[in-house]
């Protein structure tokens, strides 16, 4: 089931509309960076569950900023969900990567907040080297 529908090698990089990776650092930009990104919504789809309105975007940002982590639950591929985090740079407080790790979704949304714990971890290391 998954060999043939978890791969999409045709999109290497994903928008930042979609997936944990890219909506995680949405969501640490500065508010006028997000405000010019959302002014060119509605975004494409990849799937029915993928967040393309301003109104669906604001909300996750909002609870993103909340909870420390975006969370992608089959945005992009059915069957498959993802915890991200954002690297910010130490001098200038400012998101500059996002860590993420994803799976099998139920095992994502099962785990969601041991797994942003790990990626927290590892952007400390990071930011540490």
């Amino acid at each position: 089931m998954c060999a043939r529908s978890c791969h999409r090698f045709a999109d290497p990089v994903l928008p930042l509309h979609a997936g944990a990776a890219g909506r995680v650092a949405l969501a640490y930009f500065e508010d006028a960076d997000v405000e010019r990104y959302l002014a060119g919504a509605p975004f494409p789809a990849y799937n029915e569950n993928t967040l393309v309105s301003v109104e669906q975007l604001r909300e996750d940002i909002r609870l993103t900023r909340e909870r420390g982590y975006a969370l992608s639950d089959e945005d992009v591929t059915l069957g498959v969900g993802a915890v991200g985090v954002p690297i910010v740079d130490n001098e200038s407080g400012r998101v500059i990567a996002s860590l993420s790790a994803g799976g099998f979704v139920d095992e994502v949304l099962a785990t969601q907040e041991s797994l942003a714990a790990l990626l927290h971890d590892g952007v400390h290391e990071i930011q540490a080297a």
